[in-house]
């Protein structure tokens, strides 16, 4: 082995053992630190892929609903869901929008078909009361008529 090769090893063994000291040294004080807490008054919902279910043309029919999921304080374990559709390629086509979430109660995934007008033009929104529990629990939204985006958020409910 000539003297660069060893040269270069022990530059490398001295790197990798500066680096297990500086590794040690941080996972021990990093075990000091408080874990983050799950605070209800600031998480309310983390959203996946937005808030439009996006309808695409699928028999004459597209367009798009905002959604927007909101829990009552003063009605513990419900959300309301809100449906507000921007408008359809083509009238008479109505929805049927399907709202499933997925949380610690048997049987663990729950659904709730949302009928939803279709009009050319943006629509008035509609709003259910959905019987989610209390929690943390993943909502997706999406279409149950048509071919559709949907959307998933992680939602607290009081």
């Amino acid at each position: 082995m000539s003297k660069a090769h060893s040269a270069i090893r022990a530059l490398a063994a001295t790197a990798l053992a500066a680096a297990s000291v500086i590794g040690l040294t941080g996972v021990a004080s990093a075990q000091e630190a408080q874990p983050p807490v799950l605070r209800p008054d600031v998480f309310k919902r983390g959203g996946i892929l937005g808030d439009d279910v996006v309808h695409f043309l699928s028999r004459g029919c597209g367009g798009v609903v905002h959604t927007r999921i909101q829990d009552h304080p003063e009605e513990p374990g419900m959300a309301t869901i809100t449906l507000t559709s921007q408008g359809r390629a083509a009238p008479g086509c109505d929805a049927t929008m399907k709202a499933i979430w997925v949380d610690g109660v048997f049987p663990f995934e729950h659904v709730q078909y949302l009928p939803l007008d279709g009009g050319v033009g943006p629509q008035e929104p509609v709003s259910y009361q959905v019987p989610i529990g209390a929690g943390v629990s993943l909502m997706s939204i999406g279409s149950a008529s048509h071919i559709a985006k949907g959307v998933s958020h992680y939602i607290y409910i009081s």
